[in-house]
């Protein structure tokens, strides 16, 4: 069985702009989405192409079966993307572990094509995890808000992202921030953190 990169660099070859096509130095005029999108959805795991600016290439078939927030998903992964395209570093920000309301998930990213153009077309992969924390909300009383609080904080966000993200002041955030190491018994961040991921 074919890996991901050997089936993507495959199909690159015939859809990415400026490649040329295998025995013909004419590079191709356009992107192929029909043969990309074939291609990801020849793989059981769920996958969204995108541009290195965080525009969606396509979606496969695993991806659409989730049954989840589409729009969330694909919000944290164009974060990934973006993260991981503008990096110079294959390395960087490889994967990423984010909750909605239905479920845990880990994002992995990988590029198509040569490690020169790494950025041109970033691949990201979703698995699904068991659902969203709703024992260590039970365990530690914690409200809706604070749960969620919680997971942003776990995925790395500041207080002032926090804050955006949920549309209140950073000294709001603060107060839960503050109200969830107490009910926690943490003594940091990192450690909202590591209650979150845990399994």
């Amino acid at each position: 069985m074919h890996t991901l990169e050997q089936r993507t660099q495959h199909a690159s070859a015939f859809a990415l702009p400026g490649r040329s096509r295998p025995g013909n130095h004419v590079p191709p005029a356009r992107f192929d989405r029909a043969l990309f999108s074939e291609v990801l959805d020849s793989i059981d795991e769920a996958y969204v192409a995108f541009e290195a600016n965080g525009a969606v290439v396509c979606r496969n078939h695993a991806f659409e079966q989730l049954g989840d927030d589409e729009h969330q998903l694909e919000h944290e992964g164009r974060r990934l993307a973006l993260s991981y395209a503008h990096s110079g570093e294959i390395t960087h920000s490889r994967v990423r572990e984010f909750a909605t309301a239905g479920a845990s998930y880990r994002m992995r990213v990988t590029h198509v094509g040569s490690s020169a153009d790494h950025s041109r077309l970033v691949l990201v992969a979703y698995e699904r995890g068991a659902p969203a924390r709703p024992a260590l909300a039970a365990h530690y009383r914690l409200t809706p808000r604070e749960l969620k609080v919680a997971q942003l904080v776990a995925e790395g966000h500041t207080n002032s992202s926090v804050a955006a993200a949920l549309g209140v002041s950073t000294h709001t955030v603060r107060h839960h921030v503050a109200r969830l190491l107490a009910k926690l018994g943490a003594a940091r961040r990192g450690e909202i953190a590591a209650r979150f991921w845990k399994r």
